[in-house]
């Protein structure tokens, strides 16, 4: 969330998209079609996603300068928020974007990178862990928050969302590493470590206090349950799938009771009760917000207030809403609108929101064409991403650039997964 962090957010993933770019030579020995070289202009060039975001990204530049007869934005420092800071960041998950889906040739290679999402994923989990067990408010020991942490992120409840994202990485590893077990006979398999690792993220999730992102993790686990379920009815009768199946459960269930009582996760369940017996206002007062937005939005539908704009142009919505207006003698203010999708629509408006679902829909029918639901790290890294849009709605979690890059890093690999893992054409 912090500026220095997102530029040097975006001059890695410029560097990333140059690298991704360079020509190369397959000789006979690390090529299976024989020596060939091989220049990736030509799949940027065809990746719809580049052309579609290149669009989207224009439209934001072009409400930078403040050209009265273009669309524009609000006129206000980049350390604040504007245009151009919404530029950069939606300019670092297009970048990694396009990196991800012309670098990537061989699925070595995103091995090698999911690797490093779990060893990343798993290496926050204990910090945040280590963080509460010693009561510290600030990250790392020595960076104060002005909210409460989790782990590195400034915000529990982004933190908690991010950690619920991953969840479906792990899960989806353990998925994949189950089945391929079960088909080659393997008297071992990673499946149970990362099966284990699953609960210890869905424990940071529920530690993280996060009402929103318990629910976006309970939604997927429920979904990951129904596909898994089917796969099992639907795999041949191997001896050792029900008697693995039942330790795992048995194991997973021990280690995730202990997990929450350590981490003091009863806070999580007292605010879950307060959202479902109507004794916090917090659903109310978002609801609220939302319809303000759509107040925001229906006065600039088409081409919107202008990339970054919310929090400037909202308070003349907001007053009309007493609820979300005043606090006794306090003037509430709010930054984001708790609601993505809200947010997003008014400050981008149907032309630039256009690009966003363009892009979605070509993902999706590429999703279907390839079969990637056949593959089962694909098919839930796809859950999981599904999820997390889900949990937008209620809370502001793409505002924070980590979650929206991870979050496309998830779908792109979902699909190149696919495509790579001959086990999924082999059906």
């Amino acid at each position: 969330m912090r500026l220095w962090a997102q530029y040097i957010s975006i001059g890695l993933a410029a560097l990333t998209f140059i690298i991704a770019l360079i020509p190369r030579h397959y000789t006979d020995e690390n090529s299976r079609t024989g020596s060939h070289h091989l220049s990736l202009w030509p799949r940027l060039l065809k990746f719809p996603l580049f052309w579609i975001g290149l669009l989207l990204l224009i439209y934001i530049a072009i409400q930078g300068p403040h050209i009265k007869w273009l669309p524009h934005g609000a006129e206000s420092p980049i350390d604040w928020a504007n245009p151009w800071r919404a530029l950069m960041i939606y300019g670092s998950a297009w970048l990694l974007m396009c990196s991800l889906w012309i670098g990537i040739t061989r699925r070595r290679a995103l091995q090698i990178i999911l690797v490093g999402l779990v060893s990343n994923g798993l290496l926050l989990a204990i910090i945040a862990a280590a963080q509460r067990l010693t009561g510290t408010n600030k990250i790392l020991w020595f960076v104060d928050s002005p909210n409460q942490i989790w782990g590195t992120f400034f915000y529990r409840n982004h933190g908690a969302a991010w950690f619920a994202l991953m969840v479906s990485l792990f899960c989806g590893l353990a998925f994949w590493h189950y089945l391929k077990a079960l088909r080659t006979f393997a008297k071992s398999s990673p499946a149970a470590l990362y099966g284990f690792l699953s609960l210890l993220m869905i424990v940071t999730v529920i530690a993280g206090y996060s009402r929103g992102a318990v629910i976006s993790t309970l939604l997927f686990l429920g979904l990951f349950i129904i596909t898994f379920l089917i796969r099992q009815f639907t795999l041949p009768a191997y001896p050792q799938k029900n008697v693995i199946t039942v330790f795992l459960i048995l194991i997973l269930a021990g280690f995730t009771f202990v997990g929450l009582q350590g981490l003091n996760a009863k806070n999580t369940w007292d605010r879950m009760e307060q959202l479902f017996d109507g004794e916090s206002k917090t659903m109310e007062a978002r609801e609220t917000a939302t319809q303000a937005t759509y107040d925001m939005w229906k006065a600039s539908p088409w081409l919107g207030h202008g990339a970054h704009s919310f929090r400037f142009i909202f308070p003349v919505y907001q007053q009309h809403y007493p609820m979300i207006w005043k606090a006794g003698k306090r003037r509430l203010y709010w930054e984001h609108a708790h609601n993505d999708i809200a947010q997003t629509s008014a400050e981008l408006g149907i032309v630039g929101v256009s690009f966003i679902l363009l892009g979605w829909l070509w993902a999706l029918g590429r999703f279907i064409r390839t079969r990637a639901w056949a593959n089962p790290l694909s098919i839930t890294l796809l859950l999981g991403t599904i999820c997390t849009l889900a949990h937008s709605w209620g809370e502001f979690v793409f505002q924070n650039p980590a979650i929206l890059i991870t979050w496309v890093c998830f779908g792109i690999i979902s699909l190149r997964w696919s495509e790579l893992d001959p086990t999924t054409q082999s059906r």
